[in-house]
């Protein structure tokens, strides 16, 4: 998953920022915008060395939280939900990280982009589909001569055609655009 690989990078960068975590954006997650990503380092004892918004003033304890290093998993922070991976610094195997993202982020998105998807759908492709149909079935029916006698009806088989072969790039496109939000909310 896309946060294991940024818990290594940050493991990797945090070893070589004098274990603080760097202030930049996070990774770029294609046209969804950076990934809002939080943090906390804790020594070998278990205190805090160092955290991000919103970890920055009250952070998760181990105990609360404490998983297999490079695993995922979830958990609540002041009324919210988040997916956390544990690693551990680079060079640093007694202490831990948390690198973590709110479920909220990533499920809004989701949500925002298919309820357009649906929006459009029901609105505009669909009933242009079945009016396209119904069109074709009414001149075929009213003109039997033009269309089925002189073979005119493979114009509209071929609008047909290219409207579903058009839904079919449009429906793969949407899917492609979706599929890091759903990488993500996963």
């Amino acid at each position: 998953a896309l946060l294991v690989r940024v818990a290594k990078t940050e493991a990797r960068e945090v070893a070589e920022q004098d274990l603080s975590f760097n202030a930049g954006p996070g990774p770029a997650q294609s046209d969804i915008g950076p990934m809002v990503m939080s943090g906390v380092i804790y020594d070998a004892d278990g205190r805090v060395r160092e955290a991000t918004k919103p970890f920055d003033r009250i952070q998760p304890h181990i105990p609360e939280i404490d998983h297999p290093d490079g695993v995922l998993f979830d958990f609540p922070y002041k009324g919210q939900h988040f997916r956390g991976v544990l690693t551990r610094p680079n060079g640093h195997p007694a202490m831990r990280m948390l690198i973590a993202e709110s479920r909220e982020d990533s499920e809004h998105a989701l949500y925002v982009r298919a309820r357009s998807d649906q929006l459009l759908n029901i609105r505009l492709l669909v009933p242009a589909l079945i009016i396209l149909d119904l069109v074709a079935t009414f001149a075929i029916w009213s003109r039997p001569d033009l269309f089925i006698a002189r073979a005119h009806h493979i114009w509209l088989i071929s609008a047909q055609l290219f409207s579903f072969i058009g839904y079919l790039f449009y429906t793969t496109r949407y899917f492609s655009a979706i599929a890091p939000l759903v990488l993500r909310h996963r």
